[in-house]
């Protein structure tokens, strides 16, 4: 049976800061909303039957989340565990981070979005630095929607599906048929980018995670993968382009039968 490579939890809807590119500076609320131990112990504990990837990423700050270091432990043991985080908070928990994680081991990811400007990178570097497992990643806000990751090309970022502008596409989207996006109450929802519909399939409380993904989830896959972002309201005002099969297949290309077959989705 094909189940998701990787699963994606938010597990906080509060972040500290209003990015122009970002929902929240487009009316999205700010809402002190976090996921528990419960259902954090659950989502291990469906998870670990088919997949290593844990990635603690979505709508809010994950380290406002006042449950953030026992999120942490619940997932360090049988995953690898990937953590995207703007760092504003990052220096209260380097510490346990490093002792639950041992961030030289190469199992475990930090990535540290750095926001403002090249002073913060140079702060940054000075005190995590040292960290091989935490990465400092450049996406400058520069106003207007627009972020700039080298200093010297303005670009668009994913637009969250309709969120910040509308547009339209008829490119095939892998996102679901490649990992699975849990909010912070369980709900499991189409992707990271469909902030303003959140479309929800189930409940990881109510319904096991791979019912809910191989089954609930399986049309709306199949249209995606070929093309059919008219399925889905979220989709269609979407401009996210994203193919998970670019690094599988990186030295040679390979064809749209192929990527459905690689998704076990091309028998549909």
């Amino acid at each position: 049976m094909i189940t998701p490579q990787l699963v994606e939890i938010n597990i906080t809807e509060l972040c500290n800061r209003t990015c122009s590119f970002c929902p929240r500076s487009s009316g999205y609320p700010n809402l002190n909303l976090n996921m528990d131990i419960k259902t954090a112990k659950e989502i291990a504990k469906q998870s670990k039957t088919f997949t290593k990837n844990i990635h603690i990423v979505g709508r809010g700050e994950p380290l406002l989340n006042p449950n953030f270091i026992d999120i942490v432990k619940v997932f360090a043991k049988d995953f690898s565990v990937k953590i995207v985080t703007n760092g504003d908070h990052l220096h209260k928990y380097i510490d346990s981070l490093h002792k639950i994680l041992n961030l030289h081991s190469g199992k475990h990811k930090i990535t540290y979005c750095l926001y403002d400007d090249e002073l913060q990178y140079e702060n940054a570097l000075k005190t995590f630095g040292k960290y091989n497992d935490i990465l400092l990643y450049k996406t400058y806000d520069t106003g207007n929607n627009l972020y700039d990751n080298t200093l010297s090309k303005k670009q668009w970022l994913d637009n969250r599906a309709g969120f910040m502008y509308k547009t339209e596409s008829n490119s095939p989207c892998y996102i679901p048929s490649n990992r699975v996006y849990i909010d912070y109450n369980g709900d499991v929802n189409l992707c990271c980018h469909d902030w303003k519909y959140k479309h929800v399939f189930g409940n990881v409380l109510k319904n096991p995670i791979t019912k809910i993904w191989t089954s609930y989830m399986l049309k709306l896959k199949i249209n995606l993968a070929k093309g059919n972002r008219q399925c889905v309201k979220a989709c269609s005002e979407c401009n996210v382009t994203y193919d998970p099969l670019e690094l599988v297949y990186k030295d040679y290309k390979i064809n749209q039968s192929q990527r459905l077959m690689h998704l076990g989705i091309d028998h549909v």
